[in-house]
């Protein structure tokens, strides 16, 4: 029977085998039901869920605080290196004027962390973000102020203890009571790679019937997987399942 291998818009003729579901390409709160587990870290109170489908929780003072994300964020997040975190917030408040550094805060292994600052603070309406999980993304060592290399970044992942996403955006002395709300939270933690100029293509078939396949080619390749030659060209190997 044959059948097709599928890497994004690169189809690849393979007789007998498809790429497996394996692993999930995402882990996401949309809070269609309930909070899914989200807390708050630091000064916040009156944390609640929204029935139109989001959290919410308002400042208290300080100090700052944020959302903190609950476990299936958390634990070995290497795949998700160069891939990104995407989330909507919004405040409900006239007064947002808090300069903010640490946005995004990841905590690792012996209290390593690292924090990302958005260019835009969030206003009224939702303002949607999408980060890059890459030390070439703006992320910062937050007990330095340094850029990560890449074994930094990518050892931080491997272990991550806590994901917390900033709701403080409105100075305590100002007064003003805003609540911050969170919505669409996703981390992307496996994308097939893409190689845009495929031009060869080998399989080798293992005993449980699955096997994998070598995609060579020029252009770009837009996965962190993605390997590349000294003559410039790609190659990735994607693992596959029998399909019959």
């Amino acid at each position: 029977v044959e059948s097709q291998a599928c890497l994004d818009n690169v189809l690849v003729a393979a007789a007998g085998l498809i790429l497996p579901p394996e692993p999930p390409t995402r882990v996401e709160s949309r809070f269609t039901a309930n909070a899914e587990d989200w807390h708050w870290f630091g000064g916040s109170s009156d944390f609640r869920y929204d029935l139109d489908g989001y959290i919410c929780s308002q400042n208290s003072g300080d100090p700052d605080w944020f959302f903190r994300a609950p476990t299936k964020f958390l634990g070995d997040l290497s795949l998700s290196y160069g891939n990104s975190l995407s989330f909507d917030i919004r405040i409900a408040g006239s007064d947002q004027d808090k300069v903010t550094v640490d946005d995004v805060v990841i905590v690792g292994n012996n209290g390593t962390t690292m924090r990302y600052n958005t260019p835009l603070n969030p206003g009224l309406a939702w303002t949607s973000y999408t980060i890059g999980l890459s030390e070439t993304d703006g992320w910062v060592d937050t007990a330095t102020g340094e850029a990560l290399t890449r074994a930094d970044f990518e050892a931080l992942l491997r272990v991550v203890h806590e994901l917390r996403i900033r709701g403080e955006y409105v100075s305590w002395t100002s007064r003003e009571e805003s609540e911050t709300c969170i919505d669409n939270v996703v981390l992307t933690n496996f994308e097939p790679p893409v190689i845009t100029q495929p031009s060869d293509q080998t399989g080798s078939q293992s005993n449980q019937g699955g096997g994998v396949i070598e995609m060579t080619g020029g252009g770009r390749c837009d996965r962190a997987r993605c390997k590349r030659s000294p003559s410039g060209s790609w190659s990735a190997r994607v693992f596959t399942v029998s399909h019959n």
